[in-house]
């Protein structure tokens, strides 16, 4: 796409959001009234760390509250993508990978970071093995920030950022508990608690989630099925108020999950190494899509513990609050998988890694002093990622060094100050002026061990030593319109350190990838029956990190350029006090612009047997987890009678074809998925009863990838699932 292209198409759609608040959009409606089905559309979000309604915000975000998320099925980050177009979570391994509008990692070791920052309380979540699969507890909502977050939220978030905060203990008792039961045996258990400890002062927060399905996927070789999910997360809180402006709020989390569905890997299209010794009589899954799997081994398995414990200290003053936030967070995961998605024993994989991280953030945010109103910050990071170990394991149909342990870690230090100017020169114009200055410093080592499960000396990967430095600034003006809507447009540059390749050994480091991102919007009035929220953008992405599997084992190098461009809409229908309908859609369009020299893996010609590691020119081609289209439609229906409330909820959503890999060889289809919920709650009983359905379409797609030269591995996400719950509520 040429430069004129991209300028007559920006300008295009800057002379459609000026126009777009006349006839359709703004014609005055008096406001629907405020229920559970209709208010969401004034969520108070704080994406520019204050509290401001979503609509006022100049970013593209898609929030959702706990009632939202209830109704759409959402039961685990996961399934965030299908209440969000543009997003897509994927995963290599057990490794969250999740993408913004094309924005992603396959980077995956240890000590380096996802391109999508995830927050819990504002604490940055380094472990992309925790993120994987994290059950929602005692959640107040959720924010999905689109597009680089490289001021206030910069450590990496070149994508964007999700941001779950969790419910505040409150000072009046308040609660919750409930249950379900579907196919698959799944049974899901939530509790929340909360009451004050001394009037006004002291108030607890106690939450849990528990969650054990059987697994969906059957092992041929041995007809069993998979050992399913079994997950358990507690959370405590503890809230001190000394005074009206001095709030202290300690916190701590522990997280324990088995997921044998995730590792449960089929030979995608029957491509495994296996297929070269047909004398051995492989059995090897062949169909492309299924939910059927071989091994040779017991297994498999993911299993993951985490912990967290930290603090929020917030002080106000006449011209400002001040706020602390302390956090450590220790996550260690175990991995075992098949490496040829084979009966045979050609190669096995065990992953054990362990992830630590401190973090201390201090803000100060100032009241608006006249036409200006400010945020600045410094931010401290230290983390340690290691394999402990990695192991590869040859078995007697496999290659020579029959047991190769690989034991390594990389630490991080990071250091960043912070800030943004709001200036509102007028009533109606507000510019925003932020910038973050970065420094991080890498070092990596480690060793391997043949045959023998002992940790060796360790010496540095290649200097062993690394430092990156970043500035990264954001401009945005936005301008409120007589009608009640607003129109912005925001310039962002995005940062995302370099690091090593702990896995490969690969002594140079990869180079930090920076992204140019340009944004306009609109945003209406959310108290007419139609409000809409529309973006468009175009990115200028520089030394993308780009993964391909060499011999077994993680390489990330850097892609030339690419640009990525398209356009987002959320619409949101207030139809009666009883219907309201949210339509969401992406467009996007994410191609390498120049990437001569790429390293990638391709299948061996002539035969299913696995796949070679070749260079070639991908330039053009199009960028890994980025669909062309996206589509969600929510549509809700809430009727209160004297014997109590009746909600209807569906869900919709739709992908068009995307690829896992940069040479664009693992594809996957396009599909539809749709979710229901039928819900009743009697009056003044604070109980409510009801049925759900997920994926009723019965979708076969895959949720993550494990591609390597010995074959290409997938698993795929559950099939329909249905069943009922119950929930009590004060």
């Amino acid at each position: 796409m040429n430069r004129k292209t991209i300028r007559h198409a920006l300008s295009s759609t800057v002379l459609a959001i000026g126009t777009l608040s006349v006839p359709a959009f703004a014609q005055d409606a008096a406001p629907v009234a405020a229920d559970a089905g209709a208010a969401d559309s004034d969520i108070i979000v704080t994406a520019q760390r204050r509290s401001e309604k979503l609509s006022d915000v100049p970013i593209a975000i898609v929030a959702q509250t706990s009632e939202q998320l209830a109704r759409s099925g959402i039961i685990s980050i996961k399934d965030l993508a299908t209440v969000t177009p543009g997003l897509k979570m994927g995963g290599n391994g057990p490794n969250s990978q999740p993408a913004i509008r094309g924005v992603s990692s396959g980077q995956t070791d240890p000590g380096n970071d996802a391109n999508v920052a995830t927050y819990v309380d504002g604490v940055y979540q380094s472990s992309q093995t925790a993120n994987n699969a994290a059950d929602l507890a005692d959640v107040e909502r959720i924010e999905v920030l689109k597009g680089p977050q490289g001021t206030l939220f910069g450590r990496n978030a070149t994508g964007g950022a999700i941001r779950i905060v969790t419910k505040r203990p409150s000072y009046t008792p308040t609660g919750s508990v409930e249950a379900s039961y579907g196919n698959l045996d799944e049974v899901l258990v939530k509790g929340y608690i909360s009451a004050p400890i001394v009037a006004d002062k002291v108030a607890f927060s106690l939450s849990g989630v528990f969650n054990d399905s059987d697994g969906y996927a059957r092992d041929i070789v041995r007809n069993t099925k998979a050992t399913g999910i079994n997950s358990k997360t507690a959370r405590a809180k503890l809230l001190f108020e000394p005074t009206e402006t001095l709030s202290i709020e300690l916190f701590g989390t522990y997280s324990k999950r088995k997921d044998g569905n995730s590792a449960a890997y089929t030979a995608l299209n029957g491509n495994s190494a296996a297929n070269l010794t047909p004398g051995l009589r492989p059995i090897v899954p062949n169909r492309a899509n299924t939910f059927t799997y071989s091994l040779n081994r017991d297994g498999p398995f993911f299993k993951a513990n985490s912990w967290s414990v930290g603090g929020n200290i917030s002080l106000e003053t006449d011209v400002g609050t001040l706020t602390s936030i302390t956090a450590y967070n220790d996550a260690y995961s175990d991995y075992n998988t098949e490496g040829d998605f084979s009966n045979l024993d050609l190669v096995y994989y065990r992953l054990q890694q362990n992830q630590k991280d401190f973090s201390q953030e201090l803000t100060f945010s100032t009241e608006k002093m006249g036409q200006m109103q400010a945020v600045v910050g410094l931010f401290y990071y230290d983390s340690l990622g290691k394999y402990d170990p990695l192991e590869a394991d040859f078995g007697p149909n496999g290659p020579t060094n029959p047991q190769t342990y690989i034991w390594s870690k990389q630490k991080t230090k990071a250091y960043a100050a912070f800030g943004e100017l709001n200036w509102t020169p007028t009533d109606q114009l507000t510019v925003i002026l932020g910038a973050r200055y970065s420094s991080e410093k890498r070092e990596a080592s480690g060793n391997f061990t043949f045959g023998v499960k002992q940790k060796p000396a360790f010496f540095p990967i290649g200097a062993g030593k690394v430092k990156y430095d970043s500035f990264t600034p954001r401009i945005s003006v936005r301008y409120d319109l007589d009608s009640g809507d607003n129109i912005y447009a925001t310039y962002s540059k995005g940062f995302k350190s370099g690091g090593y390749n702990i896995s490969a050994f690969q002594p140079t480091p990869f180079k930090p990838e920076k992204i140019d991102a340009f944004e306009v919007g609109l945003k209406t009035n959310t108290s007419r029956i139609i409000s809409a929220n529309l973006s468009a953008f175009y990115y200028k992405y520089k030394d993308l990190q780009v993964l391909a599997i060499v011999n077994g084992f993680n390489v990330t190098a850097n892609a030339a350029t690419s640009k990525i461009w398209g356009a987002d809409a959320e619409i949101t229908g207030h139809w009666t006090p009883q219907f309201t309908t949210t339509g969401s859609i992406a467009y996007l369009n994410a191609k390498y612009d120049k990437y001569t020299g790429a390293v990638f893996n391709a299948q061996f010609p002539g035969c299913r047997c696995g796949s070679v590691t070749t260079t070639g020119d991908l330039s053009d081609g199009r960028m890994p987890f980025s669909p062309k289209l996206t589509a969600g439609l929510t549509a809700n229906w809430r009727e209160d009678y004297d014997f109590g409330t009746v909600e209807l909820t569906g869900t919709g959503y739709y992908t068009s074809k995307f690829f896992w890999d940069n040479a664009a060889r693992i594809e996957q289809k396009a599909y539809a998925t749709l979710g229901a919920r039928a819900a009743f709650t009697p009056a003044n009983s604070g109980f409510t009863v009801y049925a759900y359905g997920r994926n009723l379409t019965n979708a076969t797609y895959l949720r993550t990838v494990f591609a390597l030269n010995t074959g290409d591995g997938g698993s795929f996400a559950p099939p329909r699932t249905y069943g009922v719950g119950a929930k009590f509520a004060f």
